[in-house]
């Protein structure tokens, strides 16, 4: 389980050695302005890719993000971040 931004820093420079191409495609995303400076957002990823020995994967996460914003800061910044396999990280034959 990947509990820090470190962590998750770490695990995603892991990917080129692992994958030759990847691609997401986002649905249900929903945005809410908490009142405070910060947003919740929850969105789903539909995931593909090809490994570098040219196998098929496909998944399927639920995020929830909060999100800080800082008027001051060109971007938004992440406070919290949970994500929750719907369909597991698996080989197919077929995209």
């Amino acid at each position: 389980m990947i509990a820090t931004f470190s962590e998750f820093e770490a695990w995603v420079n892991t990917i080129p050695a692992r994958m030759i191409t990847t691609t997401h495609s986002h649905k249900n995303l929903i945005i809410k302005d908490n009142g405070d400076d910060t947003y919740s957002v929850t969105v789903d990823f539909d995931w593909k890719g090809i490994t570098i020995n040219n196998e098929k994967m496909t998944a399927e996460t639920h995020h929830e993000w909060l999100l800080t914003n800082d008027k001051n800061e060109r971007f938004a910044r992440m406070r919290t971040m949970k994500v929750t396999a719907i369909k597991p990280f698996q080989i197919v034959e077929e995209f």
